[in-house]
Parts: C-alpha cells; structure tokens; sequence
C-alpha cells in the first residue's frame, strides 16, 4: 500500500515525509531532534549529489593519443556564464569512493533512527536514536555516526582505495597490451598438417 503512495513521489518529498513523520510522532528529546535535523540535512546534501553525477558527462577509459597516458575517469558538468561556457569536475574515482563510504553509514543511521522512531511511537520511550547515533565531528563521514563503527569505515575506505588501484593499474596494462592482427597465423597453426594433404610417398 506505501509502494503505490510514494510511486510518483521523488526523493525530495520522501526526505519531507519521513523526517516530519518522526518529529510528528516520536516524541524526540533534544540530542534526537539535532540528530533529527543533521540526519535531514545530509540526506538533502546526498540526493543532490545523486543529481550532479546522474547529470554529469563522464569520461572513463580515455586516452591521451600523443602519450598513452590514461587519462583519470572524471565527471564534468558545463555551466553557461556571462563570460562563456565553463567546465567543472565535479566528481573523479577518488571522490565517488569517499561518498560511497558516506552513503553507507548513512543508510546504517537511517535505519537505525528510523527503527527507534518506530518504536517510540509505538509507545516504548525507553529507547531513542541518541542511544545507537551520535553527531560526529568526523567530517570524512557525514558527522552522523553509529557508535563504534567508524574504525570499521576507515578499513572500508582503505580496501575501496586499494581496489580502485588496482583496476587502474589493469586498465592501463590492458591499453598497453598491442592489438592482435587478426591476419597473423595463430600460435601452433604453422605447424598443424592438412588432413586433406596426401601423405608423401615413401623414397624407398
């Protein structure tokens, strides 16, 4: 039944729904409320991120024909001045890591807030989000945080940071690989007798 309600809706009007449905309803004190309203701001701050790179021109895979240098992927947007047109990088592989990172801790915080706002509406106030989140003061990770997960984060980002070094590194091995000449004889095909071929005669 919530599926058909929120069917047409965008994300906006889903952000404003739900986060006045839990200060409607959960009865929040004031470090849940300031979780409340950063949780709400960054959720903005997310789905308008979302925007730029859906929006975004991104170039993956280019080369620089002069040198072979592989040229990092990069996301441009083109804004149009008073001065002529401007290009803007608004996202490498780098950043769309770091906000992977964010994006997951979160969906974690919204669940968990979302869980507690359930229940305190339900009537158990013995529980509120201040309990499980906590406003960070770690910028790298949104400053909303699940208690004891940020050391956790930090190996996340450190093994997301290592798999994109190494697909760099095989995508430029793979450029600097020579394109096979499908005129060349295959390796062994030299040496394959024809079946067809009549078997020589024996001298003696």
């Amino acid at each position: 039944m919530l599926d058909s309600v929120f069917d047409k809706m965008t994300a906006d009007p889903i952000r404003t729904s739900f986060f006045a449905l839990c200060r409607e309803y959960a009865h929040l004190e004031d470090e849940d409320e300031r979780i409340r309203a950063t949780l709400n701001a960054h959720v903005q701050r997310m789905t308008e991120r979302r925007n730029e790179i859906a929006h975004a021109d991104w170039h993956v895979g280019w080369v620089i024909a002069d040198t072979d240098e592989v040229v990092p992927p990069t996301a441009t947007k083109i804004h149009v001045a008073k001065d002529g047109i401007r290009r803007e990088e608004v996202f490498n592989a780098n950043k769309l890591i770091n906000l992977i990172v964010e994006i997951d801790i979160l969906r974690k915080s919204l669940r968990h807030f979302g869980f507690t706002c359930l229940k305190r509406h339900s009537g158990d106030l013995s529980v509120q989000p201040s309990d499980i989140l906590e406003i960070s003061k770690h910028q790298r990770f949104g400053k909303i945080v699940v208690h004891g997960e940020e050391q956790w984060l930090k190996a996340k980002l450190e093994i997301a940071e290592q798999k994109l070094r190494d697909a760099e590194q095989r995508l430029r091995e793979a450029i600097e690989l020579p394109a096979s000449d499908p005129a060349e004889t295959a390796p062994g095909m030299a040496d394959t007798p024809n079946p067809e071929q009549d078997t020589p005669s024996d001298p003696s």
